[in-house]
């Protein structure tokens, strides 16, 4: 996403730099080229900026669609609106214009040109402005000019690698002697980078696992020597897949911090002590609630309809995995509450590198550590929503992990409902006045949610 961002943004202020020179100096140069010398002039030009200009284009439209896709704040999709503005104004404008100038000078047409030029020009200016409006909201984008990713980072010698000791039952701890530093780890064999995981608390690893970990500057800008650890499963057994391993994450610090969410989510509920609880990713996380960081909350108006009296708490957190909900179910997220009915939807985030089985087995592990630490608690389990605009492997994968989660049904407190064909259309499309990015709903696509979880909601918070 930062590297996406980072051409985008490039590519962005590039075209507007462009835009300017031909209204300020290319344009009204025309007006002054030779009569006679016009014609070719002028198809020299076109050609010429258009080997510019098109892979520029090109490279605008596809990075936006991308990142809008991924997810992304009102300013930058309302920055994307504007590049069909600049199209269709090229074509109904600029177009039109060029082509009869083909044909020799023509003062008149040459002033319309300039004049209609202003649009395009204001468009990718506003574009510009509103893109990097974007970087000043959200942290993780400015972390292109400072902290950058794992190319920009620079290794330090001053930083020595983490002190491990290793319990006999796999428990995993981590000291750093460096003052004003942090320790990253990941578990799957990759040199940590800014955006791994926080060393918060012992790591267990007793069903074996491959553990790396790294000093940071608190400013992730500097980092030291990677302590690599290989924890051998039992004897007979093989190392549990990632998916029931519990882990910490920041795959988007700093444009929200993890950390901090957790105690503040933590506190929130301890104080509300919530009647409903929902448990997820970034689907809950821009649902609705006490908003707790910079994320917007799309779903606010229908979340304050349909929970706000009911005394309903959120500790959806976006990126996450079944792993990293473990972790927190682990360490403290639901201790000294007691709510009526967890609702519960994770797993998407886990679709590009897990198997079905894997993730199946990582949802229903947060099943048994919700009933053994809620064991009076209903838990409303929603199958994995679709996600992609049209039908792809990944809607494959998730109606196989769906298929294997209902069967949890009527076990572990757990009512299960799949809902992700309120999302589609009749030819299996996702509804993009639902889903405008084709995996997060918008205010419209969350009170369908709503309202397709509201009757057993109902019956389960009536059910003694």
């Amino acid at each position: 996403m930062t590297l996406i961002f980072s051409i985008h943004l490039a590519v962005t202020w590039m075209l507007v730099g462009l835009i300017w020179v031909v209204q300020i100096l290319v344009y009204p140069q025309f007006l002054k080229v030779n009569a006679n010398e016009f014609k070719a002039y002028h198809f020299a030009h076109c050609f010429r900026i258009g080997l510019v200009v098109a892979p520029l284009l090109f490279l605008e439209a596809a990075s936006a669609a991308w990142i809008v896709y991924r997810g992304c704040d009102l300013n930058f999709i309302f920055s994307a609106s504007l590049i069909p503005l600049v199209w269709l104004s090229t074509a109904v404008f600029q177009a039109p214009l060029h082509t009869k100038l083909m044909h020799g000078f023509d003062a008149g047409l040459i002033r319309r040109l300039i004049l209609n030029n202003w649009l395009r020009t204001m468009a990718w200016t506003t574009r510009g402005i509103l893109v990097s409006l974007t970087l000043v909201h959200h942290p993780l984008l400015l972390s292109l000019f400072t902290v950058g990713s794992l190319p920009h980072m620079e290794t330090s010698t001053r930083f020595a690698a983490p002190v491990m000791q290793a319990g006999q039952n796999g428990t995993i701890t981590l000291q750093s002697s460096e003052p004003d530093s942090i320790i990253l780890y990941t578990l799957d064999g990759t040199a940590p980078i800014a955006q791994s995981n926080p060393y918060l608390a012992p790591i267990e690893l007793a069903g074996g696992g491959a553990l790396k970990a790294r000093v940071f500057a608190k400013d992730r800008r500097e980092a030291g020597a990677v302590l690599e650890a290989v924890i051998q499963p039992p004897q007979g057994q093989q190392a549990p897949p990632s998916t029931v391993v519990p882990a910490t994450q920041d795959r988007s610090w700093p444009e929200y911090d993890w950390q901090q969410r957790l105690k503040l989510t933590a506190a929130a509920m301890e104080r509300s002590k919530p009647h409903i609880l929902f448990i997820g990713d970034s689907i809950f996380h821009f649902f609705g609630g006490e908003k707790l960081d910079n994320y917007s909350l799309a779903g606010q108006y229908a979340w304050n309809e349909h929970y706000a009296a009911r005394n309903a708490g959120n500790i959806g957190f976006g990126w996450d995995r079944t792993e990293n909900v473990l972790w927190r179910l682990q360490h403290g997220a639901i201790d000294g509450i007691a709510p009526k009915v967890v609702v519960l939807l994770i797993g998407t985030n886990n679709l590009g590198g897990c198997s079905a089985p894997d993730i199946a087995l990582g949802i229903k592990s947060i099943v048994l550590e919700i009933e053994q630490r809620l064991p009076r608690t209903n838990i409303l389990l929603l199958g994995i929503l679709p996600r992609g605009e049209n039908p792809n492997p990944l809607r494959d994968k998730i109606a196989e992990v769906n298929a294997m989660i209902a069967k949890l049904h009527g076990t572990h407190h757990v009512s299960f409902l799949d809902i992700g064909a309120k999302f589609l259309t009749p030819e299996g499309r996702i509804n993009k006045h639902l889903m405008p990015g084709f995996l997060h709903p918008n205010e419209t696509g969350y009170r369908i949610l709503a309202e397709a979880i509201e009757p057993a909601l109902t019956k389960l918070l009536k059910t003694d």
